[in-house]
């Protein structure tokens, strides 16, 4: 097919789905959504989005925090200039479109290719992870698009010639700490062109918006925990079904926990999670080692909801095509994509009024982050039997570029 004609197929297929989405949630606001265009505003027009909840229209009383850095204020300002209607139509076509690039980046040439990905984008959508993150508007599918397509470029790229790879994965940074763990494992893993630029990306924003908002910026850094704290009273506990990290577990299953062993147990994680991408990356699978440190990030955070998995989603394109699979692995990631069809709170559920199925209601709890570390698993399982990239369709070997 020519690239015309994909361009064309391509639009048809964003345009119709974000349409379709986009009438619903015109009709159906997002609170999620109404806190960043709430917090916006309020900067905008002088005062503190820190300083109490964000109220409006669309967000159940007394309201919610916002929580997210000062640049993101400046990246999300340029919305309010818009209609609330508008806002959402043109933040679910750039969610929706994200999601459809990385699917036809990233399958292969197989017969019958625009069907294939027709079938695949229609899985992810139908994924409850995704679904959650396009009905809700969260910003967690454009954070992961600014770190994909950052890494799936090559350093000799148009693009890179001015846009260093490794800025957008620091921009993300300066929005959403979690990224960080990008430049850890960037360092780990000698790529010192992209830990380099992105660590100079994240900590130039930062400045700059310290130096725009220096009172908001104090408020921000200085209280971060105070803010986490608040985040939790929101959400009652952080043994909330939806919550899947590991301080979320233990607070379910062992609230008495020691607050070390937690922190011990989390930082054991975030360094085995490492170890495994560089790994991973060291026997040429670089996209695959990032999307291990993207699935991995919301175990590692007080707070994962069921939202913040979104390296799921590209991760479940990959292994499709590019992992080995077995009866036993096709029938465990079956199960586990249905599991996630399900809320977390009815894996609470069958585990509270019947007991005997407390291994299944643990399942559905957790399914997310299972999902997460069987594609892990499967990753490196796939590393191990290959010492550099299989050969796949034009353009997503550049992914597998070294810095």
């Amino acid at each position: 097919m020519s690239g015309a004609m994909r361009l064309v197929r391509a639009a048809l297929i964003i345009g119709a789905v974000t349409t379709g989405f986009s009438i619903w949630l015109i009709g159906h606001p997002s609170a999620d959504f109404a806190v960043y265009l709430g917090a916006t505003h309020r900067w905008v027009h002088g005062g503190d989005p820190y300083a109490s909840l964000i109220t409006s229209p669309q967000i159940t009383p007394p309201g919610m925090l916002f929580t997210y850095t000062p640049f993101a204020l400046i990246a999300l300002a340029p919305l309010t200039v818009l209609s609330w209607q508008a806002v959402t139509v043109i933040w679910t076509l750039v969610t929706v479109a994200i999601l459809y690039v990385l699917v036809e980046r990233l399958t292969p040439d197989v017969p019958r290719r625009a069907l294939v990905v027709l079938g695949v984008f229609a899985l992810l959508m139908g994924d409850h992870v995704v679904n959650y993150n396009v009905t809700c508007e969260q910003i967690n599918i454009p954070l992961m698009g600014l770190v994909l397509f950052d890494m799936m470029r090559s350093d000799d790229s148009p693009s890179a010639r001015w846009l260093p790879r490794g800025v957008m994965v620091g921009a993300a940074t300066a929005i959403k700490l979690t990224p960080g763990l990008f430049i850890a494992y960037f360092i780990l893993s000698r790529q010192w062109r992209l830990a380099l630029w992105s660590a100079l990306s994240a900590a130039g924003v930062t400045l700059a918006s310290w130096v725009l908002m220096p009172h908001l910026s104090s408020e921000y850094w200085f209280h971060l925990s105070d803010l986490q704290n608040r985040v939790v009273t929101g959400a009652g506990s952080l043994a909330n079904s939806s919550n899947g990290s590991i301080q979320g577990m233990f607070d379910a299953g062992w609230p008495g926990a020691p607050p070390m062993l937690v922190k011990g147990i989390t930082v054991l994680v975030a360094l085995a999670a490492l170890a495994t991408a560089v790994y991973v990356h060291r026997r040429g699978r670089s996209l695959e080692a990032a999307l291990i440190i993207g699935m991995a990030a919301p175990a590692l955070s007080p707070v994962g909801w069921v939202h913040h998995w979104a390296f799921v989603a590209p991760a479940i394109v990959v292994a499709l095509f590019h992992v080995r699979w077995t009866r036993v692995t096709a029938t465990l990631g079956v199960l586990l994509y249905a599991a996630q069809e399900f809320v977390p709170k009815l894996g609470d559920r069958l585990s509270e009024h019947a007991p005997w199925l407390t291994p299944v209601g643990l399942v559905v709890r957790e399914a997310p982050g299972l999902t997460a570390l069987f594609l892990i698993v499967l990753f490196v399982m796939n590393a191990r039997s290959a010492a550099t990239g299989r050969p796949m369709k034009q353009g997503y070997t550049e992914v597998y570029s070294t810095s």
